[in-house]
């Protein structure tokens, strides 16, 4: 996000950071230097590598320190609080001279909690001469221009074009032999963790599943069909030092007047994915779009349904989201996800309790990173998710403008959001048959309402009608909350009927019968015969007759009955 970008890491973090007189105590060591020697006893005064604490209270130690010398240096301390993991700092400005102002104030505010920072490095030759030359890195070469390459929290960065690259050192081909064992030590080699080649490893991950579908020992070669593929992959693998990734994404606190996410997902039968583009708006009109971060997983060996692994990408999307969204601080308004199957997003306009149980714990738990509202249709062919749920060759990543760039229409002035037409499925309802008889003539049957507030508003405006004879006006009156409550306990009400053995148990003060699905819930009825269960709830200060009440009966009627 930074034009000019600098690391640098903290040096002996732990061992400049004291624990108290009283903790020493828990960190005594017996020590000699030879074995003709007396044996010492020792306690280690500052925070120790290897304990169980020390992460804890070296990060601790700088975020305190950020909150006490704070309000004399903030850039440093707004740094320390946000672009520190562990001793390692990485940050940037749109300048060098803000960057180099920057580690002035990190310089000084560190050196008053004990610490010093070393090893800097920095995209930018001004920004490395204000370093002195012993706390530069001996990566970095500083003539003319910057130049070097060094390793950033495991991604490697070369300084003189300010991009990131891969570079695997794989063993040569010939001199392993292809067993299961050596196969994931290889394979584990690819590190990736924005997923930049996600496409690529993908295909790994499902060499993977095949291994253990085949029950492949660890040193026993797996059948000529699964050499070749590996034999395949390895080949290919080699292709990955020729990717080449622009490390900033060009956006800019003068020039960019707009920051959007739009995240992608798609699922196929092997696997499914998600992947995230960064679109920049500036002032002068220009449109840029960087991919940012994927993930995907294997296709689970049970098989399940085209839709429900389109689901599974959209629960992967929706955290991807999340997470990039919070480290980026991109505002919710300025967030879209994308799909090409109109199922999930028919699943996700819907009411979630009306899905089976694998499609509502999905549809919640999407809807709780993004809004439902936020989702839209793309057409298969412009998914750039779907390049990585099938897989690619490295070599055919290299060119594959719709995985790096995203769709063409990304970068267009105008993006066109669309839904599909229909917008309602049957798939994966639960059965529910329940209804409500108004009259002989009318019928209200719950299946055919999208949500509960809508059932119950039919069910008052039934109800009035059935009465308008004696009170005419009283249709057009606004609803209350007691037509409301009146209404909810018919529907709950009707849902308790297959419990009717356990109502006439309970009006007749007898206990419910043991192989009863209530026995455990402590059952009872109400002044009104609605079926309750027993347990702490009793013992709050919620009321007998609130709206909360009556939904928790409900939520847990529903739930017993139909094992929701």
């Amino acid at each position: 996000m930074h034009a000019v970008c600098f690391v640098s890491d903290l040096k002996k973090m732990y061992r400049m950071v004291l624990v108290k007189k009283e903790h020493a105590d828990f960190q005594r060591i017996l020590w000699r230097d030879n074995p003709s020697e007396d044996i010492k006893e020792y306690r280690l005064l500052t925070v120790t590598f290897g304990t169980a604490p020390a992460p804890y209270l070296a990060v601790r130690t700088l975020l305190q320190l950020a909150d006490d010398e704070g309000e004399e240096f903030p850039v440093a301390a707004k740094i320390l609080k946000e672009d520190f993991y562990m001793d390692d700092v990485l940050s940037g400005f749109d300048s060098a001279a803000e960057a180099i102002e920057a580690c002035k104030q990190m310089t000084e505010i560190l050196k008053r909690g004990g610490f010093e920072l070393q090893k800097w490095s920095s995209n930018s030759a001004e920004f490395m001469k204000s370093i002195k030359p012993e706390d530069r890195s001996t990566k970095v070469q500083l003539n003319l221009k910057i130049d070097g390459t060094i390793k950033a929290l495991g991604i490697l960065w070369n300084l003189a074009n300010d991009q990131f690259k891969y570079d695997i050192d794989l063993p040569p081909i010939l001199d392993t032999s292809i067993t299961k064992r050596n196969i994931l030590a290889q394979i584990q080699r690819l590190f990736d963790p924005l997923g930049w080649i996600a496409p690529c490893i993908v295909n790994a991950k499902i060499l993977i599943q095949k291994l253990w579908l085949k029950r492949v020992d660890w040193d026993e070669e797996p059948d000529e069909a699964l050499k070749e593929e590996w034999s395949k992959l390895r080949q290919d693998f080699e292709n990955v030092k020729d990717i080449n990734i622009t490390r900033w994404i060009g956006c800019s606190n003068k020039e960019t007047k707009r920051i959007e996410l739009h995240g992608f997902s798609d699922a196929s039968e092997k696997a499914y994915a998600s992947v995230i583009y960064c679109r920049i708006i500036n002032f002068d009109g220009t449109i840029t779009t960087k991919l940012l971060a994927a993930r995907t997983r294997v296709a689970p060996v049970k098989p399940v349904s085209l839709p429900r692994l389109e689901l599974c990408g959209a629960v992967l999307l929706s955290k991807l989201l999340r997470h990039v969204a919070q480290a980026m601080r991109i505002p919710a308004s300025q967030i879209f996800a994308w799909t090409d199957s109109s199922i999930v997003l028919s699943w996700l306009s819907g009411e979630p309790t009306r899905w089976k149980t694998f499609v509502a714990n999905r549809v919640v738990e999407i809807l709780d990173n993004v809004n439902h509202q936020q989702w839209h249709h793309v057409k298969s062919e412009q998914n750039p998710a779907d390049v990585a749920s099938r897989g690619a060759l490295v070599s055919d990543l290299k060119t594959c403008k719709l995985w790096w760039d995203g769709p063409k229409w990304l970068s267009q002035q105008e993006i066109i959001f669309t839904k599909p037409s229909v917008s309602h499925t049957d798939l994966e309802q639960r059965n529910i048959h329940a209804n409500l008889k108004i009259n002989e003539e009318k019928i209200i049957k719950f299946e055919e309402f999208d949500n509960l507030n809508e059932l119950l508003t039919v069910i008052v405006y039934s109800i009035r009608f059935l009465h308008s004879k004696t009170n005419p006006e009283g249709i057009d009156e606004p609803i209350t909350t007691q037509e409301l409550d009146i209404a909810l306990k018919k529907c709950i009400k009707i849902e308790q009927e297959e419990f009717n053995d356990e109502i006439e148990d309970l009006k007749a003060n007898k206990n419910v019968k043991r192989n009863s699905k209530l026995k455990t819930l402590n059952p009872y009825l109400d002044e009104d015969d609605v079926l309750r269960v027993g347990g702490r709830l009793r013992n709050s200060v919620l009321q007998e007759h609130s709206g909360i009440s009556f939904r928790l009966t409900a939520l847990i009627s529903v739930a017993c009955g139909k094992q929701a």
